[in-house]
């Protein structure tokens, strides 16, 4: 009896050590996790979590995504120029131009968006994007800023000139007058910016961030163009920008910069 009560005894201190040395084993492995992860801050998660569900629409449903950013972003854009840069104050806004720069923005994005997803297996036909990754990537910003740019600057002059109140004549004067200067502004940044971007990004993203990219890069036209004074580019600049609607001319007027200054129209691609 004596010999069987110390057994028990025994084995229930060594059931005691056991529990014990579990719960300080599960303790220190929350202790040394809540070291190597510290809580993360909630302005950052909820950061994170905003990008993942926009990923996941923008998979989901790419075009309805990107058009609806597009007006987003080209809103924005419009309305920091006119208050950070003309200075203009919140009750003068051009209200109606930011409009025109939304639709022109929801347009090309979904003509960029048809544009890439052609161009993408064009490119990958011709060099292999995982063994030729570089040379898929140069071949695709030739075909963008060849075709693909002269197609954009072809719509954004059209579009923001008809929506202006322009005939169809004054449009194609303005066109014949703007297109090609403003094209080759366009190649002093652009085809650097898609370098980047058709390397490193994926194709559905590439679009974002080259929206991104016009809101800051609008808003540095506009200060350039301030301290430039905005000159017409010509006498049949000048013609067109009179026979339009003279309440909305001012947006096209900053479109028209010196030949030798070398940048890139309020809407690039």
């Amino acid at each position: 009896m004596c010999s069987e009560g110390m057994l028990a005894s025994r084995l229930a201190r060594h059931r005691e050590a056991l529990i014990l040395s579990s719960s300080w084993r599960r303790g220190s492995t929350r202790r040394l996790l809540s070291c190597e992860r510290p809580a993360e801050p909630k302005a950052a998660s909820m950061l994170r979590r905003t990008w993942r569900q926009y990923v996941h629409a923008l998979e989901s449903d790419p075009l309805k995504v990107k058009v609806a950013s597009a007006a987003v972003i080209f809103s924005t854009g419009d309305l920091s120029a006119q208050t950070l840069v003309d200075r203009t104050e919140l009750r003068s806004i051009d209200l109606e131009r930011t409009a025109r720069m939304a639709a022109f923005g929801c347009c090309v994005t979904a003509w960029v968006h048809g544009w890439w997803g052609t161009l993408e297996p064009l490119a990958s036909s011709v060099f292999c994007p995982q063994a030729q990754r570089l040379k898929n990537t140069v071949f695709k910003v030739a075909c963008d800023q060849t075709f693909g740019a002269g197609s954009f600057n072809l719509i954004f002059f059209m579009q923001t000139a008809l929506m202006e109140g322009c005939s169809a004549n004054d449009t194609l004067d303005r066109l014949r007058a703007q297109w090609w200067p403003q094209m080759q502004r366009h190649w002093c940044f652009w085809p650097w910016f898609h370098l980047g971007n058709f390397y490193h990004n994926p194709l559905h993203l590439r679009v974002l961030w080259q929206n991104l990219a016009l809101v800051g890069w609008s808003a540095l036209l506009s200060s350039v163009n301030a301290d430039a004074g905005a000159p017409a580019a010509g006498p049949a600049s000048r013609a067109n920008v009179d026979n339009c609607n003279s309440a909305r001319s001012s947006e096209t007027r900053r479109l028209t910069l010196p030949a030798s200054v070398c940048s890139v129209p309020d809407a690039q691609q």
